[in-house]
């Protein structure tokens, strides 16, 4: 199709890596929580390492499952300074547990000292976040968010209905990987942060999953009447976030 496939790799890889560093950003609270947790002592050095590297792995297997999914995310503008961070951290853990046979009480305060420095740095990151910003409260908040960054694919997939090329399952089927990934970023305690404009806006979604399963039990629904329902769904989505769709998908 004319793409350069050398170009297209490299702004995947790039996504990929504003991503991780996005999703690092949105379990911010978890790397926080393990650091207070070592510094009051309710956790041991070594413990404390490996549950934070732990972390850091969990966000990956997170990232594999949003890209799988083809669900985007609008990384956030200080997620890239977080993360180095929690990168800094990790290597911090790897070279003091290597070195556990000659750590001594001089290396563990150093060791302290360090951590402690991230942690003001983190700190300070999200100082103004934490009161500044609304962020998801409830899963239905947090789907809500997901589609409202994935419209545009929703969208997408309206039109390709409405012009032959695509089943409705489709679109059907977005919605259901976009549900199941919600639950993964909740049972891992990951919010994103809520645009006012997302909450509510998975109801045209469902009014229109609802539309497609009578029209596929009830004989009497035609093909022409569903479309018709469709684009009734679609004008007013429309209508209600036309500063946010682009006109020409219309």
């Amino acid at each position: 199709m004319g793409i350069n496939l050398q170009e297209y790799s490299s702004e995947l890889g790039q996504y990929s890596c504003m991503l991780e560093a996005h999703l690092d950003w949105q379990g911010r609270e978890g790397y926080l929580k393990l650091i207070e947790n070592f510094q009051k002592g309710k956790i041991q050095d070594f413990e404390f390492c490996f549950a934070f590297e732990e972390r850091g792995l969990l966000m990956t297997d997170i990232l594999d499952i949003l890209e799988s999914n083809l669900i985007l995310l609008s990384p956030h503008e200080k997620s890239n300074h977080f993360s180095s961070f929690v990168s800094g951290t990790i290597d911090v853990c790897r070279s003091y547990i290597e070195n556990a046979e000659d750590n001594d009480e001089d290396s563990k305060i150093e060791f302290e000292n360090s951590i402690e420095e991230i942690y003001l740095q983190l700190q300070s990151i999200v100082k103004d976040y934490r009161t500044n910003y609304n962020v998801s409260r409830d899963f239905s908040q947090l789907v809500d968010q997901l589609n409202w960054e994935n419209q545009d694919q929703y969208i997408e997939l309206i039109n390709e209905f409405l012009k032959g090329s695509s089943n409705f399952l489709n679109f059907k089927e977005r919605y259901q990987s976009i549900v199941r990934v919600g639950k993964e970023l909740e049972s891992n305690s990951i919010s994103l942060k809520i645009h006012y404009q997302a909450l509510g806006f998975s109801n045209h979604i469902l009014i229109l999953i609802q539309l497609f399963d009578s029209y596929q039990t009830d004989y009497r629904i035609s093909p022409k009447v569903f479309k018709s329902w469709v684009r009734t769904l679609l004008f007013e989505m429309e209508n209600h976030y036309s500063s946010n769709f682009d006109s020409r998908l219309f």
